[in-house]
């Protein structure tokens, strides 16, 4: 897994890539905490799994369709850590951290939704977040 300190990394020919996103999650240490379970609202594991079909973590941002490592990267470093601050969050203004800390190739993305599922996520309703994700095509309701 990762460790919660690493030295800057260097690629011959590419320089430092302490500037990656993930590259300074990883440096600053988030990816060895602990999420902040405080204001998860009961949640339960065995339930989420038996819906969605694999272990979820309990504010895991990567369960979000369209969020991966680099994005979590970037909201984790901007203090959206949960559930709860992802989904009472503006798309706009998470899709401006993308672009502003990730650079113009995160403008694809679109997190118009991902405050919605996010809030199924942290009430629990694994049913309608799967629903909701079978509708998702490229971050759009279809």
């Amino acid at each position: 897994f990762f460790y919660s300190k690493i030295p800057n990394l260097h690629v011959k020919g590419a320089g430092s890539m302490s500037c990656c996103p993930i590259i300074k999650y990883i440096q600053d240490g988030y990816a060895s905490k602990e999420p902040d379970e405080g204001d998860i609202s009961s949640f339960d594991a065995k339930a989420a799994r038996a819906i969605l079909g694999k272990y979820i973590a309990a504010n895991d941002l990567k369960i979000i369709k369209g969020i991966e490592t680099a994005i979590e990267a970037i909201l984790k470093n901007n203090n959206i850590n949960t559930w709860n601050n992802l989904s009472e969050d503006d798309p706009e203004h998470i899709r401006s951290l993308l672009i502003n800390e990730g650079g113009e190739r995160f403008r694809v993305h679109d997190p118009e939704t991902w405050p919605q599922q996010a809030k199924l996520a942290f009430n629990g309703n694994w049913e309608e977040l799967k629903d909701l994700q079978h509708d998702i095509v490229h971050g759009h309701l279809r």
